[in-house]
């Protein structure tokens, strides 16, 4: 019976997240604010602005488009 049971949350808890993913991959771009933005384009951003805060406190400044840095 605790099997039965435990095999039941797994596939409900499955079934979920198999709808979530789903669901996310559907939408094409997200709003943010008066603009259209790529969820690609938010990613980066989010992950570059801790690249950037070390980079800008080791070296005293921010990084130059020279060195890779074109936003």
């Amino acid at each position: 019976m605790k099997k039965r049971k435990m095999f039941r949350i797994f596939a409900f808890c499955s079934i979920i997240i198999f709808a979530t993913g789903l669901f996310f991959l559907s939408l094409p771009s997200i709003e943010y604010g008066d603009r259209e933005v790529d969820e690609t384009c938010i990613f980066v951003d989010n992950t570059m602005q801790a690249s950037l805060f070390r980079f800008r406190v080791g070296q005293g400044r921010y990084p130059t488009t020279e060195e890779g840095y074109n936003r």
